[in-house]
């Protein structure tokens, strides 16, 4: 009910702006006339290219349908109401992670495999792109999906600035890369850390320990209710990419990022804090243990916060397959890291650690990038993408 009373007020306020046109339908309301434009052949955008000519394309929604349900619902959304109430047509485009769907955005060839071996600039260079093979293909063997310089994807609801690796993708010139604030589009996910309800419940029951707040992290005291990194390690559970350094650059990325803050690496693979490398040996039997999903992923904010404030945590990136099937099986007793409005751990009724004493608060909006002749070119989709916002218990 939450999303239907959502998505009524949307349909007032494109109706009041004008995006709608009432036409045929003089009394269409979400109720009366769900579908406020037929089914049959839908308008197309047109987009002004790289090169400056203008293209058609119909509207490009980044979609993952692997795993990453809170995006699959949003992007579906969104393009129902496109659709339904714009006319306009709708290609999902299926997109693993936000890199690749910056790198897509910013009309990179190859980006399906993470990679811009050049820039699409022209009619030509896409015709020779859709034609060519990727040379190590990972999710598919083409290079670019449509054949105009247009970007593949021209909208993903999140998209965030960390993922700008310059460094990393010579080839794009940053200097015209299009970023805009489309006011609340899409939604904005939280990375956080979390410890199981059970165990949080246990320590305040016990001694008063309260394992929802930052502070007790520093203390001996926090270790008492969690498995040892040694008992974690003893049972099997290892780090996905062994080692402190790797060939993969989106991994190396991350663990320079560890190491600038101060995290040890440890031979098995772990990552300390400077609190828990303090202790030496004894890390292995003193640290809180964190399960981490993957090095594609990172949580800028919160591996800062628990480095900078003291708290004695030992890390290790497991992958997101063993991570799953560590937390939503509660096989350890440990913490974990974990962001909304993803719901697959909602069952767990996990308690958030309270980290906002470390100056750290996770609340800033993403910036949202598009892809902007699209935006200029229809004025209607843009008042739509500047208006829709969906909270965390609208998805959950």
């Amino acid at each position: 009910m939450v999303l239907l009373d959502m998505l009524k007020r949307l349909l007032a306020l494109l109706v009041a702006s004008g995006a709608i046109s009432s036409g045929s339908s003089p009394n269409c309301t979400f109720d009366s006339c769900p579908v406020c434009f037929s089914a049959g052949a839908k308008h197309v955008l047109y987009v002004e290219g790289p090169d400056g000519v203008t293209y058609e394309s119909f509207f490009r929604i980044a979609r993952c349908e692997k795993y990453w349900d809170s995006l699959s619902i949003v992007s579906h959304i969104i393009g129902i109401l496109v659709s339904e109430k714009l006319g306009l047509g709708i290609e999902y485009v299926q997109a693993e992670d936000e890199a690749k769907a910056l790198l897509s955005m910013n009309n990179c060839e190859g980006w399906v495999n993470g990679e811009c071996s050049r820039v699409i600039n022209d009619a030509a260079d896409a015709d020779a792109a859709t034609n060519r093979l990727a040379t190590s293909p990972k999710e598919g063997t083409y290079t670019k999906m449509f054949n105009d310089p247009l970007p593949d994807i021209q909208f993903h609801s999140e998209i965030f600035d960390w993922a700008s690796r310059k460094e990393t993708y010579p080839a794009i010139d940053w200097t015209r890369t299009q970023i805009t604030k489309l006011g609340a589009v899409g939604f904005t996910s939280k990375n956080q850390l979390y410890v199981f309800k059970e165990i949080a419940d246990e320590a305040w029951n016990r001694s008063r320990t309260i394992l929802d707040y930052w502070k007790t992290y520093t203390t001996p005291e926090s270790s008492w209710y969690f498995d040892t990194p040694s008992d974690l390690i003893s049972a099997g559970v290892a780090a996905e990419k062994i080692g402190c350094n790797s060939s993969e650059d989106i991994v190396q990325a991350g663990m320079d990022f560890h190491k600038q803050l101060g995290y040890a690496c440890t031979t098995e693979s772990w990552w300390l804090t400077p609190a828990c490398a303090a202790l030496g040996e004894k890390w292995k039997y003193e640290c809180v243990p964190v399960i981490d999903d993957d090095w594609g992923f990172l949580k800028p904010q919160v591996y800062s916060a628990m480095a900078s404030s003291g708290m004695r945590l030992a890390k290790v990136t497991v992958g997101y397959d063993l991570h799953y099937e560590l937390i939503h099986n509660f096989r350890h007793r440990t913490l974990f890291h974990w962001w909304n409005t993803d719901t697959m751990f909602m069952s767990k009724r996990p308690v958030v650690v309270d980290m906002q004493a470390t100056g750290s608060l996770l609340d800033e909006p993403p910036s949202m990038l598009a892809y902007a002749p699209v935006i200029a070119g229809n004025e209607r989709l843009k008042i739509l993408l500047g208006n829709i916002q969906l909270q965390n218990q609208q998805l959950q």
